[in-house]
């Protein structure tokens, strides 16, 4: 009888977890950043950025905070950080508008950085990433170090083509 429970006890655990591994990857597949619309500088240390975003899931998404440093070579070139929360409701589509404040912390390696990017040349640039927010009542926190340029591009559906127009 013990062993039954136990191995009852197991299965359930085992099932919910799949469940939830499913939920999340159906959650996934209905938000999405569909696309960047618009990005206007502001002064010298800023950005507006218009991100047109899908969100078919139950709850509301909220991003509270963002932060992306650049790498080149290695060393940091600067970084974006957002300035405001960003609130999607549920089931809509819109355009957010978002505040970023722009940081450079190396003009060289900020201009080689740019200039491979003109050139299509993504090698050599990473990008390290904190991301915090919530999807309804569930804790969002997302972070990475040092991934390379066209895999973090990758995972928004962006090429490196989408990355030259927007820097004009």
């Amino acid at each position: 009888m013990r062993r039954f429970l136990l191995f009852f006890v197991v299965s359930a655990v085992a099932l919910s977890c799949a469940s939830c591994r499913r939920a999340a990857e159906r959650a996934r597949e209905k938000i999405r950043l569909e696309a960047v619309e618009q990005v206007a500088p502001r002064g010298l240390s800023g950005v507006d950025v218009t991100l047109r975003v899908a969100n078919g899931s139950g709850h509301r998404l909220v991003l509270e905070s963002a932060e992306f440093d650049l790498y080149y070579e290695g060393s940091r070139a600067g970084g974006v950080t957002l300035r405001e929360a960003v609130e999607v409701p549920k089931r809509t589509t819109l355009s957010a508008e978002t505040r970023w404040r722009l940081r450079i912390a190396d003009p060289l390696a900020c201009f080689a950085l740019v200039r491979r990017l003109r050139a299509g040349d993504p090698s050599r640039i990473c990008v390290s990433y904190d991301v915090r927010g919530h999807g309804g009542p569930v804790p969002v926190h997302l972070a990475e170090e040092m991934v390379p340029l066209s895999q973090f591009l990758r995972t928004f559906g962006l090429s490196i083509e989408d990355l030259k127009n927007y820097l004009g």
